[in-house]
């Protein structure tokens, strides 16, 4: 995660948990309600269809929701996250009820090196990380994936070297993606004549 996003989340918890005597003063229930929005969602190639067990109403939700409150006591700190922000109505989103927006990005050069520390123990530089950090700029990796990679083998560099080919596989599919949706523009690709 990054540094400042994981810092504005401390400090907002923080604040709510200071603020108890504050808002039982203005009469506002002493809850945070944080939505976090993940990266990387493979559902969207299969559509909604395939991973609907029930349905769920609005209405459902929201009574949910408040059902929670009611009875969670004082405090309060309520975590929802989606694929699909956008999907989501806006009386769900709306501010009182969802505090606090978190869009969880793909890993970057900076959440590499944290992963590569917590679980391979790297504290310093390694002569792989260079071309590590190249491609994850390149590609969109989550730090899950990252981190099921780095997990794969104990010995640290089986392990980036793993990674690096994941990388360069994620590399290659998303140059032959672009390709073909270029050939989806309107540009055919060309035939070769008989003449």
């Amino acid at each position: 995660m990054d540094p400042n996003l994981k810092q504005a989340i401390i400090d907002d918890l923080d604040r709510f948990v200071r603020r108890k005597d504050y808002n039982r003063k203005v009469g506002k229930a002493w809850r945070e309600d944080t939505f976090v929005r993940a990266a990387g969602d493979w559902k969207v190639e299969f559509g909604c269809s395939h991973c609907q067990l029930f349905e769920l109403t609005l209405s459902g939700l929201l009574n949910f929701i408040d059902g929670l409150w009611s009875v969670c006591g004082d405090e309060r700190i309520i975590i929802f996250t989606t694929n699909h922000k956008d999907r989501l109505d806006p009386a769900l989103l709306r501010p009182g009820r969802m505090d606090m927006h978190i869009h969880m990005r793909y890993c970057t050069p900076v959440g590499f090196d944290v992963l590569a520390l917590n679980y391979l123990g790297i504290h310093d530089h390694h002569r792989l990380f260079p071309e590590i950090k190249q491609l994850i700029e390149e590609v969109e990796i989550t730090p899950a994936e990252v981190a099921e990679y780095l997990m794969r083998n104990e010995d640290v560099d089986l392990a980036l070297e793993g990674l690096i080919d994941l990388l360069k596989q994620k590399k290659e599919e998303k140059i032959v993606k672009n390709k073909e949706s270029e050939n989806g523009k309107g540009e055919m690709p060309e035939e070769q004549s008989d003449v």
